[in-house]
């Protein structure tokens, strides 16, 4: 038969006691600590508020001074790296097949080496190698070699998937005669962080200050991976005609074009093989296509049928041909970019240093301008269409506050812990050691409708104390935060500690997220502080300023009697 459980039952009592224990001790401590803390406050309102104002000015000066780093977008350690090889236009596919050979076998190498020092324990999974293209496009200059590794949190050796790729770089070494390897091993990378678009019509001009800027980029630790969309081209030779050329008659075009057919071919005939069809070439034969004194000796058919030597008729100039044109608004563009190092690197203050650096060079160059492009351009159009949707944020909580309060001045009290709160959201970056991101700034404008739980209790409270009694005096002010301390207080502690997981969570996944819970989290938790101080002294400021306004109103009427 089983056994109802009365009041009387002694586990009952026991679990009753410790919990009317907890609570006999917490309000003790709050009258014993807060409610005399709040009461100097009271009695030094305008040190409080000035104090605050200081320490949210701070927060923001360490934010411009890069103690407090700022990257549009996370960079988040990712399970597979990659090494993009470009090599010089016209390369053939079997010299970046080596290349790419060399790049894999450093990275199997580089599996050993790892598996030693762990004990076995796999880091790199599977080697994939990819001739002919990458995320560039296609061409027999391009190559890839990628390779997984485990997952952060499944390692027991913790190592980041930057180091390993410092460790993979110094077992390739230097790559001769290749025009740029790029490594990626993080998630996260949209744009590039340094992105300058230089526009003209002069693309001497271009060039210069493009290699100025680059030159200047070189100098900063922490940025790699500079390079400008003038740097691509293909290796050619400029055909011209000489006096001995120009008195035969024989045109340049005529010239280029018999070169071509030389060397290209001519199609002479089309044969019909079942659905195929297939194309007969006339062309010079592939040995006698090799080398530059061949294209001396090359025969050139003149207008009254005599073959003479290139050499006697022509002569030529070694360039760089570009693979693609860039025009935007019909004025020649070219684009510098760079990678940094975010955690040595201060993006926002280096942008600031180059913009200075590319205004004063410009102006030696009035017909180019100059545009910071890629990841400051996205930073522009979201912060630009979030400055809108916070002002719609901001109007809209003071409309739905305005409407139970009854008044039009209140709401400012419950709102006034929104700008102080963001406070507590840059102290939780520093504590965790995570740089602001865009995922904080989204958490920060949830943090907004959320701190004002808070503050409206707070402020509901005092004005139903303020009816009940028909007076106001400082006592119900204090007394109504020692009997909001309690919900006010557990509503707060209860959403940090809901969100503690995802702050300690390792995942790859959940870095994305932890910014946002790092601004929600540590920002509730000092505006739970603000609320208690900040919201009792608006709340006394304003009643002391309707007072002299009231006073004043009267002193005018009798006056005017």
């Amino acid at each position: 038969m089983s056994r109802v459980r009365t009041y009387s039952d002694p586990h009952r009592v026991r679990g009753v006691h410790w919990q009317e224990k907890f609570s006999s001790a917490f309000e003790s401590w709050v009258k014993r600590y807060y409610q005399p803390f709040v009461q100097i406050c009271l009695q030094r309102r305008l040190t409080v508020i000035v104090s605050l104002f200081a320490l949210l000015l701070l927060s923001l000066i360490l934010l411009q001074q890069g103690w407090i780093k700022f990257t549009f977008f996370p960079r988040i350690d990712t399970e597979v790296i990659q090494a993009r090889l470009v090599m010089p236009v016209g390369t053939p596919m079997a010299v970046t097949e080596a290349r790419i050979q060399q790049i894999a076998d450093a990275a199997s190498r580089l599996k050993k080496e790892l598996a030693n020092e762990t004990n076995g324990e796999p880091i790199i999974e599977n080697i994939l190698v990819t001739v002919g293209s990458n995320d560039a496009g296609t061409g027999d200059q391009l190559g890839r070699v990628l390779f997984e590794i485990t997952a952060p949190e499944e390692r027991q050796y913790k190592i980041s998937s930057r180091a390993i790729v410092q460790q993979w770089k110094k077992q390739i070494g230097r790559l001769p005669g290749i025009d740029s390897l790029v490594f990626r091993a993080e998630i996260g990378h949209t744009s590039d962080p340094i992105d300058i678009q230089l526009r003209g019509q002069n693309i001497a001009q271009l060039r210069k200050l493009a290699a100025q800027i680059t030159a200047e980029l070189g100098k900063y630790p922490g940025v790699f991976n500079i390079d400008d969309s003038l740097s691509d081209g293909k290796p050619e030779l400029n055909l011209s005609l000489n006096k001995l050329g120009q008195a035969l008659g024989i045109q340049r075009a005529e010239l280029i074009r018999q070169v071509r057919a030389a060397y290209e071919g001519i199609e002479v005939q089309r044969m019909q093989r079942g659905r195929e069809e297939v194309r007969v070439v006339l062309r010079t034969p592939l040995e006698e296509r090799q080398s530059l004194d061949q294209l001396k000796d090359l025969q050139i058919q003149t207008a009254d049928g005599k073959r003479i030597p290139l050499a006697h008729i022509a002569e030529w100039q070694p360039g760089v041909a570009p693979v693609s044109i860039q025009r935007i608004d019909r004025f020649r563009t070219v684009n510098v970019i760079a990678d940094v190092n975010r955690n040595e690197v201060n993006i926002l203050r280096l942008r600031e240093e180059l913009n200075a650096f590319v205004t004063q060079l410009a102006a030696s160059y009035p017909e180019i301008y100059h545009t910071f492009e890629g990841e400051a351009k996205e930073q522009r159009q979201a912060f630009g269409s979030l400055k809108f949707g916070l002002m719609f944020v901001l109007f809209a909580i003071y409309a739905l506050l305005a409407i139970p309060l009854k008044s039009y001045v209140q709401p400012l009290i419950v709102m006034s812990v929104i700008p102080f709160s963001l406070i507590g959201a840059f102290a939780g970056h520093l504590i965790m050691g995570h740089q602001l991101s865009m995922m904080s700034i989204l958490g920060m404008l949830a943090l907004v409708g959320v701190v004002v739980n808070d503050s409206l209790v707070l402020v509901d409270h005092i004005n139903k104390q303020w009816a009940k009694q028909g007076h106001f005096t400082s006592e119900l002010i204090v007394e109504a935060g020692v009997r909001r301390f309690r919900p006010v207080f557990l509503t707060s502690a209860t959403t940090f500690i809901g969100l503690m997981p995802l702050l300690f969570d390792r995942s790859t996944q959940a870095q994305f997220l932890i910014p946002m819970a790092i601004s929600l989290g540590f920002g509730i938790l000092f505006a739970t502080l603000l609320t208690l101080i900040l919201v009792p002294i608006c709340y006394s400021l304003l009643h002391e300023l309707q007072i002299r306004f009231s006073l004043t109103n009267k002193h005018a009427d009798r006056r005017s009697v």
